[in-house]
């Protein structure tokens, strides 16, 4: 499905990314998650630029519910991008560290533990060497 039909579905996910309800919006992302699991690097290479600004929007949402799944996303992505996602490295890892830095509240644990997972696979992805 992500080789055959990799554009009827992102253009059918995608624009569900921009709903007003926070709850659509977190199962657009994790709808992602599916497909990038199995999708190959050259099919999400040319669709990255408007899955991760999407994606960057959703960890501006006030609702944590839909941070943490955005931080799912990214991290499926990356992983599935490999060195193609180097290119997000710069404005991605700032937030990330930014989230790891809050408070040690119990409300944010999960939230971390997202970003910490998402920047262990952005690192395998774009190499040591980027580091």
């Amino acid at each position: 499905m992500q080789t055959d039909y990799y554009d009827r579905v992102l253009t059918a996910i995608v624009p569900v990314l921009e709903s007003p309800e926070p709850r659509v919006k977190s199962h657009a992302a994790a709808a992602l998650v599916n497909f990038c699991e199995e999708a190959e690097k050259e099919t999400l290479e040319p669709h990255l630029d408007g899955l991760l600004s999407h994606l960057f929007q959703l960890l501006q949402n006030d609702k944590r519910y839909v941070q943490e799944q955005a931080l799912s996303t990214i991290a499926t992505i990356a992983d599935a991008a490999e060195a193609a996602f180097g290119k997000y490295y710069d404005s991605l890892m700032p937030l990330l560290v930014n989230v790891l830095q809050r408070d040690d509240e119990r409300e944010f644990r999960t939230l971390r533990a997202k970003a910490m997972e998402c920047a262990t696979l952005i690192a395998l992805a774009v190499g040591k060497e980027r580091l």
